[in-house]
């Protein structure tokens, strides 16, 4: 008898590989979906919730994994993998394999229960696929992000057998428009990707998307009289103007569903001469709510080459929620439509005020969440002072080599 073990989550890579092993008489386990793919029954699932327990969070976006390795293994969890592997090791067939789902979570307690377990190894660059599920999937069920793949690969695959590789993806290039963009954007598919953009997030399992219309996006820079010179049916009046964010609006809702969330980070005022008015933006948002926009985070500003959209250092109550006076421009236009705030919100007081009077639904938060992961759990809990974070924008540096985490305490680039 022979037991072959898959290990991975990166679908197109393990299905791949069930499917040659079914081709050579392996059995894989019941049951299998419609793709032949293992389906991994609920044994395993909690196994993961148990092993989730024991990953310490160090603060930021950093989780220390490094107990696993050395812990004893609760016997809850060897109970559960024992139990999901027995369904496989009592089948008739000579020839016998399983596949180990949520592989960044549950493999160092796996290769100590089984030393000598031989193993196929497929881990997908989270970046490859949004498909491959990791970041949605990891955090919606167990609460925790799974570790870079290449910090796998080094410290927890002393055995590998063989790897399926994956290409790296190229780095993206930043590309500021210097000319207008072909006239037929529809024929072009510009507009249709926004909608084959959303059906990927719905399928990936997000809970909704977000059309990013602020911040000099593409939206954004349609809807704005400073950037959008066109003449044609896509430039000049506010209708026109606003054409191209109504036609995304209908490709994403035609790909997505009437009953998938679909909001908008939504400039309602570029604070640059000769930009969008907060009348013209109020205006926008009004047609977003006869569309069927679920809601709207009332944002603003256009970035300049002396002047970002947002707001640093936030050390006081009165900087914060600057685009409050937006939002209060808007609710009586917008009636009952959600609408949420963003920028430089620190105060959980603050926000309870904001909120209890009216003005928004809710409240959108980025930065505080590199610095305070459990955020929503401490104000839960009855935190009544302001959020650690300071929108010192720090946590933007070395970003793209050093990975996201706050770096308030760090000396600043260049300092020892």
């Amino acid at each position: 008898m022979s037991l072959i073990t898959i290990i991975g989550r990166g679908h197109g890579g393990t299905r791949a590989i069930s499917h040659t092993l079914i081709a050579s008489n392996v059995f894989m386990g019941e049951p299998l979906n419609r793709s032949g793919d293992l389906l991994p029954p609920q044994p395993m699932y909690e196994a993961c919730r148990v092993l989730a327990r024991y990953v310490e969070w160090k603060g930021g976006l950093e989780w220390d994994f490094s107990a696993l390795h050395t812990m004893p293994i609760p016997e809850e969890f060897t109970a559960l993998i024992h139990q999901y592997l027995q369904k496989v090791l009592s089948a008739k067939e000579e020839h016998k394999g399983w596949k180990i789902p949520e592989t960044t979570l549950v493999f160092p307690w796996i290769v100590r229960m089984f030393p000598e377990i031989k193993y196929i190894y497929w881990v997908r660059n989270p970046r490859d696929n949004i498909l491959a599920r990791h970041l949605t999937d990891n955090l919606a069920d167990f609460g925790v992000p799974q570790p870079d793949a290449e910090q796998l690969l080094r410290e927890r695959y002393p055995n590998l057998l063989a790897r399926a590789e994956t290409p790296e993806q190229k780095e993206e290039l930043v590309w500021r428009m210097r000319r207008a963009l072909s006239m037929a954007l529809d024929r072009d598919g510009l507009i249709e990707a926004f909608g084959q953009a959303a059906r990927r997030a719905k399928e990936a399992g997000f809970d909704g998307v977000l059309i990013h219309g602020a911040h000099g996006y593409l939206v954004n820079l349609f809807i704005s009289p400073f950037t959008n010179r066109r003449a044609d049916e896509w430039g000049g009046d506010s209708s026109r103007r606003f054409r191209f964010l109504q036609e995304v609006y209908r490709a994403i809702r035609k790909a997505v569903g009437n009953t998938y969330p679909v909001a908008i980070k939504l400039g309602l005022k570029d604070d640059v001469e000769d930009g969008l008015s907060l009348e013209e933006g109020v205006e926008a948002a009004c047609r977003l709510a006869k569309l069927g926009m679920d809601a709207i985070e009332v944002s603003g500003g256009l970035p300049t080459k002396t002047a970002g959209a947002s707001r640093s250092n936030i050390q006081s109550r009165d900087r914060e929620a600057y685009f409050l006076p937006y939002a209060k421009a808007l609710r009586p236009k917008v009636g009952p439509l959600p609408l949420s705030l963003v920028g430089g919100l620190r105060s959980p007081d603050l926000m309870e005020e904001i909120i209890g009077q009216g003005w928004v639904d809710f409240v959108s938060l980025a930065r505080p969440f590199i610095c305070e992961p459990d955020l929503v759990t401490r104000i839960r809990a009855g935190r009544r002072e302001p959020l650690s974070c300071l929108r010192c924008d720090r946590c933007r540096t070395g970003f793209a080599r050093e990975g996201l985490r706050c770096r308030r305490e760090e000396p600043p680039s260049g300092e020892s």
